[in-house]
């Protein structure tokens, strides 16, 4: 099997410690052997191996998108402003699992969704990571596509409904938050709350 008919797979997967021996013994050359789910063993380049937690495109995470969105404001009305705060994002696209905005910081999902109960006027009142990791629920298998992630639950669990993006929005006076279309070059332009 060659690495273009596993292509992004075998790339996302492979970590350079890989250790499987292939089939027909050592990979030529400078080639790294590499388990993969769909592929079996296969031999890449190494220069083209990624770690499983790096991204496999330039496509910007969600993440990355909301908290650029001010800024390069593609296919909006001429000020529209973003509902929500700019999230923080990792260095891998992921929303930061502590976020803080306006004097108040609180936990965040995978999704960036605000676990309840962590709002806080104190940053380093609170360990965000241990909150995640303490909530072993929040990593919900549901078969549906939610740009905003999940509502949770009163235990801060997920269900299996799309979040609201403005329903933890407050407006001032005379205006509405509403998700809005957003027309824009890139593949895919998630709707925004604004």
């Amino acid at each position: 099997i060659n690495f273009e008919s596993c292509g992004a797979e075998a790339e996302a997967v492979c970590g350079l410690n890989s250790t499987v021996s292939c089939p027909d013994g050592a990979c030529e050359g400078e080639l790294t052997c590499c388990s993969t789910a769909a592929c079996g063993p296969v031999c890449l380049d190494p220069a083209k191996m990624r770690l499983q937690t790096d991204r496999v495109d330039d496509t910007p995470t969600m993440c990355e998108y909301l908290r650029d969105f001010d800024e390069k404001m593609e296919g909006t009305v001429d000020g529209m402003k973003l509902a929500l705060p700019a999230p923080t994002c990792t260095a891998d696209g992921s929303y930061k699992a502590q976020q803080c905005a306006g004097g108040r910081c609180w936990c965040v999902d995978s999704f960036g969704t605000e676990i309840p109960g962590t709002s806080t006027t104190n940053a380093s009142s609170i360990d965000c990571e241990k909150v995640r990791s303490e909530l072993q629920c929040l990593e919900l298998t549901c078969r549906m596509g939610c740009d905003y992630g999940f509502e949770l639950g009163a235990g801060g669990c997920p269900q299996c409904r799309c979040r609201d993006a403005c329903a933890a929005v407050s407006c001032p006076a005379g205006r509405v938050c509403t998700v809005v279309d957003v027309a824009c070059d890139a593949d895919y332009c998630p709707p925004v709350p604004a």
